[in-house]
């Protein structure tokens, strides 16, 4: 569709799990779950290993607006910040808050099997992704948009936050 038409040019942005501060009190996000989760105890004996690409929401819609008015930008956009774990998460979190029962080790691939599916994962899921980590180049995104993330730690520490503010944790 974008080929046949000359009006407007057709640019891609792929963001990695999204996290940070919402705008609202919903909690029917991912996100928002696996923080919840975390600072519940729900993984306080470990998380499965593995990295995953993280963004801050506020550079997804960063992202947005320099992709519409960049002239001459083009093409697909990874959109992540940092290469991480759920470890890495808790210990964001409990730098600032100790008290809460976050997990302090990885769990082993075939435990977390065996509970995968008490605590929402499907052992289909663990198979697959468990163990392996997920690593994304965002070195376009940077050039093509003059992309800046916000960083990793801050992310995490600021929707924290929002979610006591909020109430929601």
């Amino acid at each position: 569709m974008a080929e046949k038409q000359s009006r407007w040019d057709l640019l891609v942005i792929n963001p990695g799990f999204i996290m940070g501060p919402s705008l609202s009190k919903r909690t029917d996000s991912t996100s928002i779950e696996i923080m919840i989760q975390l600072a519940t105890g729900k993984f306080k004996t470990g998380v499965p290993s593995g990295n995953m690409s993280f963004v801050d929401v506020r550079d997804v819609a960063k992202a947005h607006i320099l992709a519409g008015f960049t002239p001459n930008a083009s093409g697909r956009h990874i959109c992540t910040s940092a290469d991480k774990s759920f470890l890495d998460l808790a210990n964001v979190i409990r730098a600032d808050y100790p008290e809460f029962p976050l997990p302090k080790k990885f769990v082993p691939k075939w435990l977390f099997g065996l509970i995968a599916p008490m605590v929402g994962f499907t052992r289909k899921y663990v198979k697959l992704n468990v163990g392996f980590d997920l690593v994304m180049d965002n070195s376009y995104i940077k050039k093509d948009l003059g992309m800046e993330f916000i960083p990793f730690k801050q992310t995490i520490a600021d929707h924290f936050k929002q979610l006591l503010a909020d109430g929601i944790i």
